[in-house]
Parts: structure tokens; sequence; C-alpha cells
């Protein structure tokens, strides 16, 4: 009985495999497709509500350290530390260097992290809440994964000063941060800012693309009360200079509202639409005319069940 030549049986089972869920049971045909189709299951690794991350991390980790680091990219995950050992973690961390999108959430996150992401240089999607990693905003801007990220979206829960100021996120507002994040292009925020923090992002990183501040589709009301609220402050803030305010000085900034998160990040790192790209063609139509230059607000978009 002939066979299929190699090269053509292998794609036969990759494409197979596009669906995830039948990885696990083609990995049974024979040991040739367990070495073509193993690091395909561990490509893109989803660990949210997960019981046993624990015990998952733990099996993961049995893997060789040469297979983690050439088949793990793409990593969510949602602990914290009373289901999740910090150094399990870090361990598993250290043996994925070839990470390029990186999602931590919860208080699992800390400066014991740091290392390992020292070592991951292709990393470019940062989602992490960063007073977490860097206690007393003491945020290194020269640690070396600040050179690589394109996109970074912080979790911080901002709580604003006297002068309204988000003292957690003021080590972006440093002389050295836009320099020192060169490559950085979206950047993004699920709390509520005061228009002058904003403005000043906006106008220190010329290299964004977008700014993004994200709302749950469950938030909506509150998205667009945000950014009616942020419309008079940055009023009040241009009136003595005679100029025009919002409509015309933070051209990239998007207020967005999505479905669920843990899906809309999946389908950015599997180079799908998401946020980002959706705010991008937003400031794209605005550039073009399509959307009138004082609309920040891009509902969700609907999907097709």
């Amino acid at each position: 009985m002939s066979r299929l030549p190699t090269e053509l049986e292998r794609l036969v089972f990759e494409c197979a495999a596009v669906n995830r869920s039948r990885i696990p049971t083609l990995l049974l045909v024979a040991h040739r497709v367990r070495i073509w189709l193993e690091p395909i299951l561990y490509h893109l690794l989803l660990l949210n509500g997960v019981r046993s991350i624990e015990s998952v991390l733990t099996v993961i980790l049995s893997k060789p350290p040469s297979f983690l680091e050439s088949a793990v990219r793409h990593l969510l995950l949602y602990s914290s530390p009373f289901s999740l050992k910090p150094d399990t973690l870090s361990q598993f961390l250290h043996r994925c260097p070839g990470i390029t999108s990186l999602s931590l959430i919860g208080d699992i996150t800390g400066p014991h992290l740091l290392p390992a992401l020292a070592q991951m240089r292709s990393l470019r999607r940062l989602s992490i809440e960063m007073k977490l990693l860097f206690p007393d905003s003491q945020v290194d801007l020269d640690h070396p994964l600040f050179a690589s990220i394109t996109h970074l979206d912080l979790f911080e829960e901002v709580y604003l000063d006297e002068e309204d100021e988000p003292n957690d996120l003021l080590w972006l507002l440093r002389p050295q941060a836009p320099a020192k994040m060169a490559n950085l292009e979206y950047l993004g925020f699920n709390t509520q800012l005061h228009a002058s923090f904003l403005c000043a992002v906006h106008d220190r990183y010329e290299q964004l693309r977008v700014l993004v501040l994200g709302f749950t589709a469950t938030d909506e009301e509150s998205a667009v009360g945000f950014l009616e609220e942020v419309t008079e402050q940055t009023a009040a803030m241009f009136e003595e200079d005679g100029e025009k305010g919002m409509g015309v000085g933070m051209e990239r900034l998007v207020v967005a509202t999505y479905d669920n998160p843990y899906q809309d990040w999946e389908r950015g790192v599997r180079g799908g639409e998401d946020v980002w790209t959706r705010a991008e063609e937003f400031v794209r139509r605005k550039r073009g005319g399509e959307v009138a230059a004082g609309d920040y607000y891009m509902p969700i978009k609907k999907r097709q069940s």
C-alpha cells in the first residue's frame, strides 16, 4: 500500500490540527505525527479558569527544555499565589524564553519574574500590572523587556492624587521613557485617567499608532460617561490657551469596548482582529474623514454567532 510523501502527510496532519481540540487524538496516530503536532499543542497556552494550574504547569515542565524553548510562543495566565506557587511560574517562564505574547493576570505577578522576563528577547505583546512587577513605582526602564515590546496593556487600577495624577503610572512620563520603549506602538489602559495625563502620554509617545482605554461590553455606559468627563476636562485645559481641546489634541486616543478580553487576546496573537487592530482602523478612518475628528468612542463590534 503506497504512502503519501512525508512532506504532504505532515501538511495534512497540520491542517487537521488547526482545530486544537483534535490534537490529543492525532498524537496517538504515530510517533512521527506526535513529533509534528505536539509543539502546536503548546504554541498557545490559555490558562484562565483552570482549577489546577500548578498541576498543569508541572506536567508541562516535564517536557525537555529544548522543546519548551521552541514550542511555547503565547501565554495567558490568570492565577494567584493560592493556586500557583510563584517559583513554579518563575521556573516555567525561564524555560520559555521564546515567548512573544504574555498576559499575566492576578497577583501572581512580582519582582521574582524579572530575571525570566529579561531572557524573552522576542517578547512583543505584554499585558500586566506593572506595579506588581516593580513595587513602589520603581520601574526600571533599562530592563530588557522594555526594548522589544510593541504592545503594552497595563492593568493598573489607578487612584488619582490631589492633582489628578496617577502615581502608579507616572513612570511613563519620565523624559527617557519613550526612547527606552522605542518599539512601542500600541499602549492601553484599563482604568479611567485624567485628561491631563492622557494628553501628556499622547504627546510624548509620538511613535504610538493608538492609545486605547478599554472597557468591557458590560461597562459601555461607563465608557461613554468617562469620555464625556474627559471631554470636559480637556475643554477646561485648553480654554485658557484659546485652543479647541480634545477634538484636535488627541487624534490617536480611542475609548474602546470589547466583548471577552481573553478571546480578544487570543484572536490578536493568532493574527486576527482584536481591539488593537480595530482601534488602528478607527484612527485611520478618522484621519480619512470617515469618523468625526472629535469622536473617540469605538463601540463593540457585534459578531455573528
